[in-house]
């Protein structure tokens, strides 16, 4: 059974919710525990309607600064919400991750479906929680699918900040 979800202007169909969770690995475990709590509650609530990958919780300044020198993020250490701990955001992917062939290899698709469904769904959670999240799949300058933030996560922060 399913149900439908409007997000942005799209309907989609989202499957009933389980009454067991999916399980996540021990990494993914790892990159939970480094999460704030609504962060938690909301990829808690997402594992009982969809199958994720955590793949990024708390981002340390060394790992910030190779994410900025390459381009994956237009944050430098200390600018994104990744840069605290507990984290106020989180990267995930649908798994199993949706993949193309590109030049005969095996390469993300990052024009799935799979992305705006997942995210429709964290919308859904954060909506029943009342967290307030920003999806990366909404990002102007750098759109990032997998990544999702506490929408107001400044206002969380105690002492001086690294701008």
């Amino acid at each position: 059974m399913c149900s439908s979800y409007k997000y942005l202007g799209v309907t989609y169909e989202i499957p009933d919710r389980n009454d067991v969770a999916y399980k996540l690995s021990e990494t993914g475990k790892e990159r939970f525990s480094q999460l704030c709590t609504p962060l938690q509650l909301c990829v808690e609530e997402l594992l009982h309607y969809i199958d994720v990958s955590i793949i990024e919780g708390y981002r340390s300044p060394e790992d910030q600064q190779k994410a900025y020198d390459s381009g994956h993020s237009k944050a430098k250490p200390g600018q994104s919400p990744h840069n605290y701990y507990p984290s106020f955001a989180v990267d995930i992917y649908p798994y199993p991750t949706p993949t193309v062939l590109k030049n005969g290899k095996k390469v993300i698709d990052d024009n799935s479906k799979e992305w705006d469904k997942m995210a429709a769904i964290m919308n859904m959670v954060s909506l029943q929680k009342g967290i307030d999240l920003k999806w990366g799949g909404l990002f102007k300058n750098l759109v990032d699918k997998p990544h999702f933030e506490i929408a107001n996560y400044k206002d969380f922060l105690v002492g001086p900040t690294i701008e």
